[in-house]
C-alpha cells in the first residue's frame, strides 16, 4: 500500500520521517526531494553553487546529496525515482533506488546529461520523487542503519573520485584516444606515402639509365630497353607497310600505262 499525502504529513509530524522537509514538497502520494549538494566526478570536489548555478555539460556526470534526511520505520519502506519536469531537460537519474526500512540518512543519485546543451542545476532543485509503501508482515528482526552527514558525504565524495567517469561512457576520454589514434595512422600514412612516392619518382628518374648500362654491358634487355625495341619494332612494320602499298599503286600505275599504250597502237 502506498502511502497518501495525509499519511506522509502525519508520518513527517509525529515521527520525523524526512527531516528538512518542507510543506510544497508534499504531493498526492510522494515527496520530491532536493538537491542540497553536488559532488564533481574524477575530483571529488564538493562544488559551491549557492550563487550561480551549476552548469551540468552534455554527456557530464555529476553526484547528488539531498537537503532532506529520510528517517523510516520498521514497517515503511520507499523508493525514488526521477521527476518528469528534470528527465524532459534531459537529465538522467541513474540510480533510481529503493530504500530499506529502518535506514536514516540523506539520498543521492548520478546524474547524467544527456542533452545537447548544459543545464543548469541551482540549489534547492527538486530532482526526484520519493514513494513510501506499507510494509506488511513480521518486522520485528529488520535491522537498522544510520549514516551520518558526515560519513555520507565522505562516501560520496570516495565515488566520485574512484568510480565514475567525468561523462558518460567516457566519451570524453574516447574522443581524446580516438583523436590520437587517428592522427597517428595519419603521419604513419603520409610518412610511408612520402617514402613511396619518392621511391617511385627516384626510380623513374633513373631506370632509363640503368636500363642503357645494362643493355650494353649484358645484352640482356631491360624494361625500358624493351619498351624501345617495341617502339622500333612498331615504326618499321609501319614502314614495310607503306611500302607494300607504294609497290600496289607501282602496279597499278604500270598497268594503267599498258592499257594506254594498246589504245593508241589500234589508232
Amino acid at each position: 500500500m502506498i502511502l497518501s499525502r495525509t499519511e506522509i504529513q502525519y508520518r513527517i509530524t509525529n515521527h520525523n520521517m524526512i527531516s528538512y522537509s518542507i510543506p510544497n514538497s508534499i504531493k498526492n502520494s510522494s515527496y520530491k526531494i532536493r538537491i542540497g549538494k553536488l559532488i564533481e566526478v574524477g575530483t571529488g570536489e564538493i562544488i559551491d553553487f549557492s550563487r550561480k548555478p551549476y552548469l551540468l555539460e552534455p554527456s557530464k556526470v555529476v553526484i547528488f546529496q539531498s537537503i532532506e534526511k529520510i528517517n523510516l520505520p520498521e514497517d515503511i519502506t520507499a523508493s525514488y525515482s526521477a521527476l518528469y519536469s528534470i528527465s524532459s531537460k534531459g537529465v538522467l537519474l541513474i540510480n533510481s533506488s529503493m530504500i530499506e526500512p529502518k535506514y536514516s540518512g540523506a539520498l543521492s543519485g548520478v546524474l547524467l546529461n544527456f542533452s545537447s546543451k548544459s543545464i543548469a542545476i541551482t540549489e534547492k532543485t527538486e530532482i526526484a520523487k520519493l514513494n513510501f509503501y506499507k510494509v506488511s508482515g513480521d518486522v520485528s528482526g529488520f535491522v537498522s542503519e544510520t549514516i551520518d552527514d558526515n560519513e555520507y558525504i565522505s562516501r560520496l565524495v570516495e565515488k566520485a573520485t574512484n568510480n565514475y567517469q567525468k561523462s558518460f561512457l567516457n566519451i570524453s576520454g574516447l574522443e581524446k584516444d580516438i583523436e590520437s589514434s587517428i592522427l597517428g595512422k595519419v603521419r604513419g600514412l603520409f610518412t610511408r606515402s612520402g617514402i613511396l612516392i619518392f621511391f617511385l619518382i627516384t626510380f623513374a628518374t633513373l631506370e632509363p639509365l640503368f636500363s642503357r648500362w645494362i643493355w650494353e654491358k649484358t645484352g640482356i634487355p631491360t624494361t625500358s630497353e624493351q619498351v624501345r625495341i617495341e617502339k622500333v619494332l612498331i615504326e618499321i612494320k609501319k614502314a614495310q607497310e607503306e611500302n607494300t602499298k607504294l609497290k600496289d599503286m607501282q602496279i597499278q600505275i604500270d598497268s594503267l600505262r599498258q592499257i594506254i599504250k594498246s589504245k593508241n597502237g589500234k589508232k
